[in-house]
Formats: structure tokens, C-alpha cells, sequence
């Protein structure tokens, strides 16, 4: 809300003033003629205690009338004026009751109670004057601020999404191995991995955690063969025909010679189990390992220190993704990591957001409890006040 570039809070600033004129005249005045001096139990200090209590209630009734929105009250805005200008000013009416001194006791308490209140308050003034300006400028799309959870959730998923379609499931731990790497290994019990051409990003085998019989690792290749067939892969068996009762080539149950190699195919050649799994093309190991370790972590809820500050400008977000292109490969992964760029993008924004947002209402919960409590107590204290 603007104080002053308007011509309401101008005239609004212009009647505070000549208010506190005329009441600082009266003060002078007060003091001048007065031989013991300005003190709160004088009429004159009564008069300015019960003006200042006046003014309190009206700004502390802004609450009431936010909470009552339907009721005939006058518009919202008068009484945001109200709450502003007659805050300020009874800052004045509040010294000019007490002759400018703290007190002690209860009306200590007060006093404290009643600066902390109106410290808070121009604080908070301060900050709905220039952060909305920051956010705008800054914040290129505005969400809804209870809805950024939601929205952080949906950003997070967008990019695993982005990231699984070229390099499958990003919570999957694959580290596929060549046959050479485990053709004289001992296979029992153990785990086999099985990459047919690493290097062109072509299909891997795993073992799907079934238990291994005694197999010698030699016979293990023999018994079948994996082989590129046009853009798909197929198997078929090396056993020969005497021997294939003992040693069968099943694929999805069925006992067969060859057959075609879709991703995900359950092969078992003899006692030996496996799910085949296309292995993800060149690229993709990079692509992932740099998206769960860093990117990831910033698309989360809550961030880590580390990835906030990785990520703190648009520039450092560019930099990092200019830096990391490099390593992938042209085409589908350079667009992935362009999107990924954006998506952090809109994140930091989101992170900015909800930092401005607790900035403007965070004083709020000292200086709405306060403010009720500084009510209830002056209340108390003028009643005590009178009755001694």
C-alpha cells in the first residue's frame, strides 16, 4: 500500500501532521503551566493517555474488520489508514502521557510492549513498500504462495520424467560389466551382469535375484548368443541338439531356439536366469549422476545449503548447464539439459518467492500477538491506575 505517492496518503500525511501540531502545542502548553511537571495522573495526562488508548484500538480493530469482511464497516482501506497514520501518531499521545519517561512497574511493561508493537509495525510498513517491487522485478511468474509446495512437487517430477526418458529410471543402480569382465568368474550365488556392446549403448543382462545353481562361468557364454538383428536384439541357443533337453533356451516360459530380445525379456539358458535390460545409450550415465547429485537436490522442497548456493542467480544456473553440456552428447540430451536449465530456473524463482514472502509477513506474528497483548495490559494498567 503507498504512503505517499498518492494523493489520499498525502492528505493523509498532511492531517497527521497538523494533528500532531496542534497536540504538541497543547503539550507545551500543559508543561509550561504545569509547576510539578508532566505526569500521567494529571488531567492533561489523563486526556493524552485516554487519546493514545483511543488511537490503539482503532488501528488494533483492523483485525476485526479483516475478519469480518462482510459486515457494513467502511472499506478496508480506511481502516488501513487509519491503522497506519493513528499508530504513528499516538506514539506522540503516548510520550506526551507520560511526560516523555519509561515508568516503572506494569507501566514500564506497557511502554516496552507499546514500542516493540510500533517498532514491528514500521517494519513490516517498510517491507509491503519495497518487497512487492523486488518481487515483481525479479519474480518473472508469481505462484500463489500456499500452492508452492505443489508446484515445487510438480517441477520435481517433470524432471525426473525428462531425465528417465533417456536414461530410464532415475532411482535404478546399474554398473553393467562385459562378458571378458566376468567369463572366469565364479558365478555361484553371485550377481551376473551381462553388456553385449557397451560402447554403442546397446542391451545389458541382469540377474533378477533368483538363486544360482553350481555352474561352471566357462559354459556360460556357450550357451547362448546375444546378436544385433536390424534395431532390436536377439538370443539364440549354442546347445547343441542332443543336449538341449538338458540345457533349454526358455524365453517368457517357452522353450525355443531364437527369438527376438525385447527390453525386459526373462531368459533362462539351462540353470541360468537373467533379465535382459537395454542398456542406456552413451551419455546417460552423465547426464543421470550429475541430475541425482546436483540438480535433484535443489528441485526438492527444501534444498540443501549447498545446492541454494550452487544455484543462487540465473547466472550461476546458466553457467553450471553451459559447463555440463559439454560432456553430453548433441542432439536428445543437449535438449534434456536445456529443459533441465529451465526447470531450476523456475525452482530459483519459486526459492526467491517464498524468501520474499516470509520477509513480508514474517514480522506479523510478533507484532499482531503483541499488539493484543499491549491492549489487554493498558487496560489494566489505567484501571489500576484510577483505583490507586
Amino acid at each position: 500500500m503507498p504512503l505517499i505517492a498518492t494523493a489520499q496518503q498525502k492528505k493523509n500525511a498532511l492531517l497527521s501532521g497538523l494533528a500532531l501540531i496542534v497536540f504538541a502545542l497543547l503539550y507545551v502548553g500543559y508543561v509550561w503551566n504545569d509547576p510539578i511537571g508532566p505526569r500521567g495522573g494529571s488531567w492533561p495526562g489523563i486526556f493524552f493517555g485516554v487519546l493514545a488508548y483511543a488511537m490503539m484500538l482503532f488501528a488494533g480493530f483492523l483485525g476485526v474488520r479483516k475478519k469480518v469482511r462482510t459486515w457494513p464497516l467502511g472499506k478496508a482501506t480506511f481502516w488501513m489508514n487509519g491503522h497506519i497514520w493513528l499508530g504513528l501518531l499516538s506514539v506522540a499521545m503516548v510520550f506526551f502521557h507520560t511526560g516523555f519517561q519509561m515508568g516503572s512497574g506494569l507501566a514500564l511493561v506497557v511502554m516496552i510492549l507499546f514500542l516493540i508493537s510500533i517498532v514491528t509495525g514500521i517494519y513490516g510498513l517498510a517491507v509491503q513498500q519495497f518487497l512487492p517491487k523486488v518481487m515483481l522485478k525479479q519474480v518473472g511468474s508469481e505462484t500463489i504462495f500456499e500452492l508452492i509446495p505443489d508446484q515445487v512437487s510438480n517441477l520435481k517430477l517433470e524432471a525426473d520424467n525428462l531425465v528417465q526418458s533417456v536414461c530410464g529410471n532415475v532411482d535404478a543402480s546399474l554398473e553393467p560389466r562385459s562378458f571378458l569382465e566376468i567369463k572366469n568368474e565364479n558365478l555361484e550365488g553371485g550377481i551376473a551382469i551381462f553388456e553385449v556392446t557397451p560402447r554403442q549403448g546397446y542391451p545389458v543382462g541382469r540377474e533378477t535375484g533368483l538363486p544360482f545353481p553350481n555352474l561352471n562361468s566357462s559354459l556360460a557364454p556357450s550357451h547362448f548368443l546375444i546378436e544385433k538383428k536390424d534395431e532390436g536384439f536377439q538370443v539364440r541357443t549354442l546347445v547343441p541338439e542332443e543336449e538341449r533337453d538338458r540345457y533349454p533356451l526358455e524365453i517368457g516360459g517357452e522353450v525355443v531356439e531364437a527369438a527376438e530380445l525385447p527390453d525386459r525379456t526373462l531368459v533362462r539358458a539351462g540353470d541360468y536366469e537373467f533379465e535382459f535390460q537395454y542398456a542406456p545409450p552413451i551419455g546417460s550415465a552423465t547426464l543421470k549422476g550429475y541430475y541425482l547429485e546436483k540438480i535433484r537436490p535443489f528441485l526438492e522442497l527444501r534444498p540443501s545449503k549447498e545446492a541454494r548456493i550452487r544455484f543462487r542467480t540465473i547466472e550461476d544456473i546458466q553457467n553450471c548447464f553451459d559447463h555440463f553440456r559439454k560432456f553430453l552428447p548433441e542432439g536428445s540430451f543437449h535438449e534434456v539439459c536445456n529443459y533441465l536449465n529451465v526447470l531450476c530456473e523456475e525452482r530459483r524463482q519459486l526459492i526467491l518467492q517464498d524468501r520474499l514472502h516470509r520477509w513480508m509477513h514474517s514480522w506479523l506474528v510478533f507484532h499482531v500477538p503483541l499488539s493484543i497483548v499491549l491492549i489487554v495490559l493498558t487496560l489494566f494498567h489505567a484501571v489500576f491506575a484510577f483505583w490507586y
